[in-house]
């Protein structure tokens, strides 16, 4: 899983602070940025990998990135949106979207918080518990299944299994169920189950009974 920022934005409501300067990069404890933070937290629950989308005044970032790196001690990557001061935080995701396939933690470039937020998001999403053997086995059989399905329709599942084998649990259960579960109201009740285990036993379930009708076997 990476971190990644959405900083793209003109922040016209903050001129003329943000004239040439992007809002991540406004002070707001001394030397310290609203970037700073972000980072410092994102740090802080092991996502040293970071997308950062840039828009608004992208030099200036790009300018300090290296600084970024080293205070923080994360990985930087910039993703260009040449369309910030026209389109919105949608069209930042659509670029971003190759660095999504083991999934991702979003934070707005503007917004200070603690880090609890991202540990409360990270256990939500089955990040604090994901080695324990409950839910270990569930990736197992919900892995298995849905390669079983695929096969079963004759689709090609060598991408899916590499992107599998490097995705945390939550990012998993999203990703199987874009991939094979019709049915959207059901994708959907699986994307607000927040407890990771039953998320995944419910996943399961729905793997189980598409392979039957599919195949007739269980």
């Amino acid at each position: 899983m990476i971190g990644m920022v959405l900083a793209a934005g003109a922040s016209r409501r903050l001129r003329p602070d943000t004239d040439a300067l992007p809002k991540a990069l406004l002070p707001v404890a001394g030397d310290t940025t609203i970037l700073d933070i972000t980072l410092r937290n994102l740090a802080a629950v092991g996502l040293r990998e970071v997308v950062v989308v840039v828009g608004h005044a992208a030099g200036v970032i790009r300018d300090r990135a290296a600084a970024l790196q080293r205070r923080h001690g994360v990985t930087v990557q910039l993703v260009h949106n040449e369309r910030a001061l026209d389109w919105n935080n949608a069209y930042s995701l659509w670029l971003a979207r190759e660095y999504f396939a083991g999934g991702a933690l979003l934070v707005n470039g503007d917004t200070v918080h603690p880090v609890s937020i991202e540990k409360t998001l990270l256990a939500a999403a089955g990040t604090g518990g994901e080695d324990g053997p409950g839910v270990t086995a569930l990736v197992a059989r919900v892995t298995g299944r849905c390669l079983g399905i695929l096969r079963a329709v004759n689709r090609p599942t060598g991408q899916l299994e590499t992107s599998f084998a490097q995705a945390t649990p939550g990012a998993l259960c999203d990703q199987i169920a874009s991939a094979v579960v019709p049915d959207v109201a059901v994708r959907q009740a699986l994307l607000e189950e927040l407890d990771i285990e039953r998320r995944l036993e419910r996943l399961a379930g729905t793997l189980d009974d598409l392979y039957t009708q599919l195949t007739g076997e269980r």
